[in-house]
């Protein structure tokens, strides 16, 4: 018999072996993390704060030194706004001239209303009725003669006694400003009447003009006593006198 053929075997090839290394292998790197950024947004805030405090203390001392000078402003005396006493009339008392007056303002003259007094209006009319002292008893009335067209200041009085009714006291000659004018103070013929009225003549000529009438002359006229300070209204009122 022939001899049992033996399986061929197949030969592996050697595998070489690698030398060992000593050196480590280093571990896998991990990715750099970015280091974070500093917001600017933050130091904006904290000025922009700052900035806001600062306005707000600031508003407030303003505000608190300026109502402090309105206090002691408001408790300070109003100024007195006192007109000047122009040259007039020497048989007025120029001691009597109030110290605080307004200025009546006409087409024909002006002078010193004392104070209290009523509302004097926008009418710059040359004939008119001024309330004036407490609780506006007195006044002084400036209107035209009975007969506005006369040649003198003589006929000027005539016509104005004629129509008078009131006993006389007293008469003198004065000017007021610059025009001749005759001073009458009169009392109630009512035997309890203790009450004394001015009425002042005042001779201007042609110059002037009511509603386009020229007349010769006026006549102020009021209370002229003790009571309510009418006499002193009066005085103070002819002392400021001015013609235009």
């Amino acid at each position: 018999m022939p001899p049992e053929q033996q399986p061929e075997q197949i030969q592996q090839p050697a595998i070489e072996s690698q030398p060992v290394s000593n050196v480590q292998t280093p571990p896998a790197m991990l990715p750099q993390q970015p280091t974070p950024k500093k917001s600017k947004i933050v130091p904006i805030l904290i000025g922009v704060i700052i900035l806001l405090i600062i306005l707000v203390i600031s508003g407030w001392v303003y505000a608190t030194k300026n109502k402090n000078n309105n206090n002691s402003s408001a408790t300070k005396a109003p100024a007195v706004n006192t007109p000047a006493t122009p040259s007039v009339n020497s048989n007025v008392n120029k001691s009597t001239v109030s110290k605080s007056a307004d200025t009546v303002d006409t087409l024909c003259y002006s002078f010193a209303l004392p104070t209290p007094h009523g509302d004097v209006g926008v009418d710059n009319r040359c004939t008119s009725s001024y309330m004036y002292g407490k609780d506006n008893v007195a006044s002084v009335v400036v209107d035209i003669p009975v007969v506005p067209q006369v040649a003198t200041l003589s006929e000027l009085i005539t016509n104005w006694k004629k129509h008078n009714t009131d006993s006389i006291v007293s008469e003198t000659q004065t000017k007021l400003g610059t025009y001749d004018a005759q001073k009458i103070i009169t009392k109630k013929t009512t035997v309890s009447s203790t009450t004394n009225n001015i009425t002042l003549l005042v001779y201007t000529g042609n110059k002037y003009k009511i509603q386009n009438i020229a007349v010769s002359g006026f006549e102020i006229r009021g209370r002229y006593d003790d009571q309510y300070g009418s006499k002193v209204g009066i005085d103070s009122i002819l002392a400021s006198w001015q013609w235009k």
